[in-house]
């Protein structure tokens, strides 16, 4: 009976004074205002896992723009503002992310998981810098050649009825895998099916209520969770490389075909001139990793 009551006393403690650490984070140190938390869960039983983004939109009706929401026991500030988040994207707190397991495992050596501000600066510098190489060489000529593909499959249907949704994701990921490796795909290509495969894998897991974020044990152990995000990795890692490989092996200066080309072409420069600040985030698995990042998380099944 003691021992009950002695353990009823401390949870009652231990939520008592996370309530007032709560308090004192909102109304002491300033952090900006957001819905009440858990013990333990945090905000993660108000957010649908599928959908975060809608979630988080609609926090942000009740506590504006900027708010702040707890994944488990971090506190993190959520920017729902163009103006506020180009202010932090150039101010120093952009490498102040919160530290998610699943995103440095799939994203590591990328820019999005730097928490060196001047690392992330050289990222963002060569990034650009690659960007407006690509604009100025063939990206007129890549989306010309798919929007006229894309006519084609429409006119085979012979003005039948028909759902353009599948042609125009095919459309979208084309655009996007021939600016960034030079390669286009149709529908029943076997490469297309593993993208899908270890991009739907990927995406479910990089969320903050995903099991092995929540559960950092589960990070040491064998499970189903850790076998599919291996198994998605190193398929993502094996084709990416390979584009990489080939890249290097027909590459020719003068003659930027994507945006791999323009990378190579900036690392042979940094090699020329020495630059091994440089060379230290031009590795080709950084290279790969960061044309990942900006172009095809988010890409989706038909």
């Amino acid at each position: 009976m003691l021992v009950t009551i002695l353990m009823f006393l401390i949870l009652a403690l231990y939520i008592v004074f996370y309530y007032i650490n709560e308090w004192k984070e909102f109304c002491v140190w300033k952090i900006p205002q957001g819905p009440p938390s858990l013990p333990l869960f945090g905000n993660i039983l108000q957010l649908d896992s599928s959908a975060i983004h809608l979630c988080l939109t609609k926090m942000s009706e009740s506590y504006g723009k900027v708010f702040s929401i707890k994944f488990g026991k971090e506190r993190v500030i959520i920017l729902n503002d163009a103006k506020v988040i180009k202010s932090t994207y150039n101010g120093p707190h952009v490498t102040w992310r919160p530290k998610i397991f699943s995103l440095d495992f799939f994203l590591e050596k990328g820019f999005m998981t730097c928490r060196e501000q001047h690392e992330f600066n050289l990222h963002t510098k060569i990034m650009r810098q690659t960007f407006k190489v690509i604009t100025r060489t063939s990206l007129c000529e890549k989306l010309h050649e798919e929007a006229l593909s894309l006519m084609e499959r429409f006119n085979s249907y012979q003005q039948m009825p028909f759902d353009p949704k599948e042609d125009l994701s095919l459309a979208s990921l084309n655009i996007l895998h021939n600016i960034a490796f030079g390669k286009r795909y149709h529908k029943d290509d076997e490469e297309l099916r593993q993208i899908f495969q270890y991009t739907e894998t990927i995406g479910n897991s990089i969320t903050p209520v995903h099991p092995v974020n929540l559960l950092p044990w589960l990070q040491n152990i064998p499970n189903p969770w850790i076998h599919s995000m291996m198994k998605a990795k190193e398929c993502r890692d094996t084709l990416l490389m390979n584009f990489y490989n080939e890249h290097k092996k027909t590459f020719q200066d003068g003659q930027i075909r994507d945006l791999v080309d323009c990378l190579i072409k900036i690392t042979n420069e940094a090699e020329s001139n020495g630059d091994n600040e440089a060379l230290k985030i031009l590795t080709p698995y950084h290279i790969i990793i960061n044309i990942w990042t900006i172009f095809f998380a988010e890409v989706t099944q038909f």
